[in-house]
């Protein structure tokens, strides 16, 4: 009746698994990186070059209206939150989705929010979203997104 020798502490460390599994990891691929959003909406691109051309043509009446008329975001409000004491909108346009702070305006880092659009304000408690480019003001409610 022989008796085994136990395995070296080197053996051991060897055998075990170092570190622990990252509970909070995605296990799948990240996706591809989206290229940059337009600056203009894409339904309203002609339109945005006519309203350019109207002033400078000196054309009045109903083209100077139009003129100061901005085309509105495509998204709807999803939700708000308060994250930090601040509240936040969640918008989505088709499959992407952002959320929106008081103050923040449209550039490359926010593509749901156009150019020249600021988030006005955001109402937790009637839910609602309200945009803001020049004196146009768009307001979102999540009822009726």
């Amino acid at each position: 009746m022989g008796l085994q020798p136990l395995p070296s502490p080197q053996q051991v460390t060897q055998a075990v698994q170092q570190g622990r599994i990252d509970p909070f990891s995605d296990p799948r691929p990240a996706p591809p990186p989206r290229p940059p959003a337009p600056s203009v909406p894409s339904s309203s691109a002609g339109g945005s070059r006519a309203r350019g051309v109207v002033p400078a043509g000196g054309a009045g009446g109903a083209g100077s209206k139009s003129a100061a008329v901005a085309p509105v975001p495509k998204f709807q409000l999803s939700g708000v939150i308060q994250s930090g004491g601040r509240p936040e909108a969640i918008v989505v346009m088709d499959s992407d989705s952002d959320s929106l702070r008081i103050g923040q305006r449209g550039s490359l880092k926010t593509p749901l929010l156009p150019p020249g659009w600021t988030v006005e304000s955001i109402n937790i408690n009637s839910c609602s979203l309200v945009l803001k480019k020049g004196g146009q003001l768009h307001t979102y409610d999540c009822a009726n997104s």
